[in-house]
């Protein structure tokens, strides 16, 4: 099974504390929105958990992929594609979750989507993936990469990759039901 973290550790980190065995034997990957890895800024996902996020970093007993805040900001959904790539419906929740938030247009960052689209499309090219290694959490939530030892990567992405996973995202965000 492949598990997608969008939000904070803390429901991660209390299944470990229940059954690390049942991760080690079942979960393949997780795949998680946290982190920040081109600055010092620690990132949502973890602040508002930090001890949670150091567990799950920590300790989890199989591969980790994340995907960090650098990764969202680099690639942000159109505002103008909202209404092109949802014409098919008078009410779609994601259009209609974009206009509750904020006032449009705005392009928001693709944080969440790039974890969910690397769990399910891993080998699809989409991103690079970092050198093995290992995660660390500081007390203050900010993230720090460490390669050699370790079965964690975070995500890379160039300008080509940026054009792909966002159009990716688009058409799966955005097909009619048939």
């Amino acid at each position: 099974m492949v598990i997608v973290q969008v939000g904070f550790s803390t429901n991660l980190a209390r299944l470990l504390a229940t059954d690390r065995d049942l991760i080690a034997r079942k979960v393949r990957l997780l795949s998680a929105m946290a982190g920040n890895f081109v600055e010092t800024t620690p990132e949502f996902n973890v602040v508002r958990d930090v001890p949670s996020a150091q567990k799950v970093f920590g300790d989890w007993p199989g591969d980790v992929v994340s995907s960090g805040f650098e990764i969202g900001r680099a690639i942000r959904y159109p505002a103008t594609r909202l209404e092109s790539d949802f014409k098919w419906t008078d009410k779609s929740p994601l259009v209609e979750a974009y206009r509750a938030y904020k006032t449009m247009p705005y392009d928001e960052p693709l944080w969440d989507p790039t974890a969910a689209l690397y769990a399910v499309r891993p080998d699809a090219g989409y991103f690079t993936l970092s050198p093995a290694g290992r995660i660390q959490v500081d007390e203050k939530g900010a993230t720090r990469f460490t390669p050699g030892e370790g079965k964690q990567h975070y995500l890379i992405v160039n300008e080509q990759q940026k054009a792909r996973v966002l159009e990716a995202i688009s058409l799966l965000a955005s097909q009619p039901p048939k």
